[in-house]
């Protein structure tokens, strides 16, 4: 398997500003053409002037705008400045203002924006995030089919089960992009346990564990890792393609995509 993998049609990554760093190395770098980078909707991290830099350094064609929709309203849905060639829609939680969850659900928020781009001569893709480690999120995944979403990113593929949920969601005419994790050390494997909220699931997870168990080795190799995860993607034919989430390992990132340093993963 190659990376990029011409087997996928998707290749993207999530965006920030020591991704931006890398762009125009990756341009010039890499066998194909420029992924996709998505910007996270994080407003107490990511200032106007990050925005800025992404707007400037990603074509639009290639952006995917997050919008999470705890830091929206109904009317502020309708006046959302969207300069992307896709919407993903999230969740998210106000942390700073209530520490929960909003109200509003990513299948509200879907049904607004739907109606007002139908308005417009604009075509927008509106894709959503699944959690496949999580059984719960089969019902959740009909609701945003139902409601007219044909595109997901996944979470990370990280619980002993979390394939076999994956093969239970529905097929056909909806695209799935696989997350990547890319922790370095076992302190940002761990920051997976809070993000998707399933620290007592995956602390008891015998995979999870043995995930654990690889970055508490003083010689881990954390790209080898990363390595080993996407040749478990590629066995699954209804994946259409990888979302790579480095955080702070860009290096990892640049060395997946050097096409100097990247060769056939056996």
């Amino acid at each position: 398997m190659l990376i990029p993998n011409p087997k996928w049609m998707h290749h993207s990554i999530e965006w920030s500003p020591n991704i931006s760093k890398l762009v125009s190395q990756l341009s010039s770098s890499i066998s194909c053409s420029l992924p996709h980078f998505v910007l996270p909707d994080l407003p107490n991290i990511y200032s106007e002037t990050d925005r800025e830099e992404f707007r400037k350094t990603i074509p639009i064609e290639k952006r995917i705008q997050t919008l999470a929709v705890c830091h929206h309203t109904e009317d502020s849905l309708k006046n959302i400045r969207f300069e992307a060639g896709k919407l993903l829609i999230v969740g998210g939680h106000d942390k700073h203002k209530t520490g929960v969850k909003c109200s509003m659900s990513t299948t509200d928020a879907f049904s607004i924006l739907l109606h007002n781009y139908s308005k417009t001569n604009n075509h927008v893709d509106l894709w959503g995030v699944i959690n496949p480690n999580d059984r719960k999120s089969l019902e959740s995944l009909e609701e945003k089919i139902d409601s007219g979403m044909t595109g997901f990113i996944t979470q990370p593929f990280l619980s002993a089960e979390a394939f076999d949920i994956f093969d239970l969601y529905p097929k056909g005419q909806v695209t799935y992009i696989a997350g990547v994790a890319m922790p370095k050390t076992v302190k940002n494997l761990h920051f997976w346990l809070r993000l998707l909220e399933q620290q007592e699931e995956l602390s008891s997870d015998p995979l999870f564990g043995s995930h654990v168990n690889f970055f508490e080795r003083l010689d881990c190799d954390s790209l080898e890792w990363i390595k080993k995860e996407l040749l478990k993607l590629e066995t699954h034919t209804c994946i259409d393609g990888v979302h790579f989430m480095p955080m702070e390992n860009v290096g990892d990132l640049f060395a997946l995509f050097d096409k100097k340093t990247h060769s056939e993963i056996k």
